[in-house]
C-alpha cells in the first residue's frame, strides 16, 4: 500500500509454461486503469534472472482493477534451483518500486 493505491498479489503457480499471479489494485481516489503491469512489472528469481510479463489480463475497473499477470518460462525444469521470486512493480501512484517476495523452498 502506498500513494493511495493498494496492491494485493497472489502467487498462483506455474500454468501452461508461465508463472501466474493474481493482482488486485484498489484506490479511493481516481482510477487505476492507467497502470499497465505488462510494462511496469518484472519478476526476478533468486538466481538473478529477470522475466518480462507475457500478459496483463485485466479489464478496466476505475477504483478497482483485478487481473492475471503472467510471465513466460522458457524451460520450467530450470525452476528447480530457484529459492524465491521477487515481483517488482514500478511507478504506481508515485511509488518508485514495490517489491513482493515469494519463498519457494
Amino acid at each position: 500500500s502506498g500513494g493511495g493505491v493498494t496492491l494485493e498479489v497472489e502467487w498462483r503457480g506455474l500454468k501452461d509454461g508461465s508463472l501466474v499471479f493474481g493482482v488486485i489494485m484498489d484506490t479511493h481516489a481516481g482510477s487505476v486503469d492507467q497502470y499497465d503491469l505488462k510494462v511496469l512489472a518484472i519478476l526476478r528469481d533468486s538466481n538473478g534472472k529477470d522475466y518480462r510479463p507475457r500478459s496483463w489480463d485485466a479489464p478496466p475497473g476505475g477504483h478497482h482493477r483485478e487481473g492475471i499477470l503472467t510471465f513466460p518460462i522458457s524451460d520450467p525444469s530450470n525452476l528447480g534451483t530457484v529459492k524465491y521470486f521477487i515481483l517488482i512493480i514500478r511507478d504506481i501512484a508515485g511509488i518508485a518500486e514495490r517489491d513482493l517476495k515469494w519463498q519457494l523452498n
